[in-house]
């Protein structure tokens, strides 16, 4: 069976440059290309975006990860989320600092929430 498969990204919220439209664009080429190459490698499609986001989170010029907007007060906060439709689970993180790739954070929750209730029956977070 042939599958197609279709990789959309974004560099974020805001307001970009006119000026800096070839660093966005080499900055979603290369989120997928890496997207790709995982898909052809047949990962999972949770772990194909994770991939596409890193790429874009360890871009300076996007608004995601490192590149973020500031706080107010100076500081990089950063939100990510990730969801995986085959059984709805959902992890996601907001307002995270110090962490190079938010997503990473995320795809952990989306592991643990997939998992259910742990022995205690708690309810994992998102």
């Amino acid at each position: 069976m042939n599958k197609t498969s279709i990789i959309f990204v974004h560099i974020g919220a805001g307001n970009h440059s006119v000026d800096k439209e070839k660093i966005y664009k080499e900055a979603i080429k290369k989120a997928c290309i890496v997207a790709n190459e995982a898909i052809k490698l047949g990962k999972p499609c949770e772990k194909v975006v994770e991939i596409a986001i890193k790429s874009l989170e360890n871009n300076p010029a996007t608004n995601a990860g490192i590149g973020s907007n500031l706080t107010r007060n100076g500081t990089v906060q950063c939100d990510a989320s990730i969801m995986r439709s085959s059984d709805g689970a959902f992890g996601a993180v907001g307002a995270v600092s110090a962490i190079k790739n938010p997503i990473e954070a995320a795809a952990k929750l989306l592991e643990f929430e997939a998992k259910g209730e742990d022995a205690l029956g708690l309810v994992p977070p998102l």
